[in-house]
């Protein structure tokens, strides 16, 4: 396989757009996308790298792509679609596919485990394999989301994988696990859990009204901390709105918040 792997990226109406893996790559993007993961595990073979596409998983999504090794890449989109890109510029990368790994994890309030297709499962120069997740801001302190990470973590140290859970902006899981700050949005959303026992999408609008987009930005990545860091809040939302929110406060810890640190 050479340096220069292609992906064409057809939507309707449109022409298709070649993106080619660099072979020196961005020293830039290199330096951002280096700090999402360490690529110091287990050297694997390109055997055991196409052997984790399964032909039989069906990708959902509305932006299909083709690589010139004959991986069906899927995105759901345009910001996956962007940072695919911004993959093959790094420098870092020889090839790549996604959501046909399936990892098996469990919902807290499940009885059996659900699949779990990652986005993107990629091949580094240095012959590792890591396996990256793209979420919304909010979708970072939904329950759903945090048992697929925690699943995917072991799923890797298992078999000498790097991993990593990011939002759009590529703040990492671990970076939301922050100390916080005493400020008025935090003191706003306790005080709704305490008083009124959740927080809502309507408590987050009030937050959020007549804010710029920077600012809102970032009282959605403070709230979503502060949701993710309270074990005795439960954010059933199971799909990754941007703009929906459902923290309930309950009476005992949700369990896989206690393994977070």
């Amino acid at each position: 396989m050479g340096a220069s792997s292609r992906f064409i990226y057809r939507m309707r109406n449109k022409g298709p757009v070649i993106l080619n893996f660099a072979v020196k790559g961005s020293p830039k993007i290199k330096e951002e996308l280096s700090y999402l993961f360490s690529d110091v595990g287990r050297e694997c073979s390109l055997e055991e790298f196409d052997s984790l596409d399964d032909p039989r998983i069906v990708p959902t999504g509305n932006i299909h792509c083709l690589s010139d090794r004959e991986y069906d890449l899927v995105f759901n989109d345009f910001a996956e679609l962007s940072f695919a890109e911004k993959l093959c510029k790094s420098g870092l990368f020889l090839s790549m596919h996604g959501q046909k790994t399936l990892i098996p994890y469990q919902k807290p309030w499940a009885n059996k485990p659900s699949p779990y297709y990652p986005d993107f499962i990629l091949y580094t120069k240095k012959k590792h394999i890591v396996i990256f997740e793209m979420k919304s801001i909010l979708g970072m302190c939904q329950e759903e989301n945090i048992a697929k990470y925690l699943a995917l973590k072991r799923y890797c140290a298992s078999r000498g994988y790097a991993c990593s859970m990011f939002d759009r902006d590529l703040m990492t899981f671990e970076e939301y696990l922050w100390p916080l700050e005493d400020t008025p949005v935090k003191r706003y959303v306790e005080g709704c859990l305490n008083g009124e026992g959740l927080f809502s999408s309507d408590h987050l609008r009030y937050l959020l009204k007549g804010k710029k987009s920077a600012v809102a930005k970032a009282i959605r990545r403070e709230v979503a901390s502060i949701i993710l860091q309270n074990p005795y809040v439960e954010n059933r939302y199971c799909h990754d709105d941007p703009d929906l929110i459902n923290a309930v406060k309950v009476p005992y810890p949700v369990s896989h918040k206690l393994r977070l640190k």
